[in-house]
């Protein structure tokens, strides 16, 4: 969906959106800044997943080293 530039700094405001409006553009296609929007959250989510994940192996494997040593 192809809106006026100006409509999608309203909407971005308004709902406190990250989405990016480019200066350039006086048309935006708002289904792919939302896709944009939320792939990139997801990516971030994903990571942050893959860090913890990390995390708590490592704490289990601190702990079954604990408990062989103890």
């Amino acid at each position: 969906m192809l809106i006026d530039r100006e409509a999608a700094l309203v909407i971005k405001t308004i709902t406190n959106t990250a989405i990016e409006i480019s200066e350039k553009e006086e048309k935006i296609d708002m289904c792919k800044a939302i896709d944009d929007m939320l792939s990139e959250r997801e990516a971030r989510g994903a990571a942050k997943g893959e860090i913890r994940g990390i995390e708590i192996g490592e704490l289990r494997m601190l702990v079954k080293q604990v408990k062989r040593e103890g």
